[in-house]
């Protein structure tokens, strides 16, 4: 199950979002994704920002897509970032039980 594509993995990477309204504008991230997974990017966002000070994310009106002047390439979040041991399960649709 794919979360989130590479393209997604990358406009966030660029985007680094740390707050709903952030995420909702990145295309492709719908409110289902955001309600359901966005504590978990914003989670390792804030890890990464934590761990690199030196790396400021971009203003939140910054176009997609551009990343923040001054700011090196190797320090910018990676796809290898978002990648856990094991992704957790995907929630329940309301309206199914999952009984087959």
């Amino acid at each position: 199950h794919t979360l989130f594509d590479n393209g997604l993995l990358t406009a966030i990477a660029q985007r680094m979002p740390t707050d709903d309204q952030t995420l909702i504008s990145i295309q492709g991230i719908s409110s289902f994704k955001a309600t359901n997974y966005g504590a978990m990017v914003f989670n390792v966002v804030k890890e990464f920002l934590a761990e690199h000070p030196e790396v400021a994310p971009p203003a939140p009106d910054a176009p997609q897509g551009l990343q923040q002047a001054g700011s090196a390439q190797h320090n910018a979040l990676d796809l290898d970032d978002f990648a856990f041991d094991s992704a957790p399960p995907p929630p329940a649709r309301k309206g199914t039980s999952g009984a087959a």
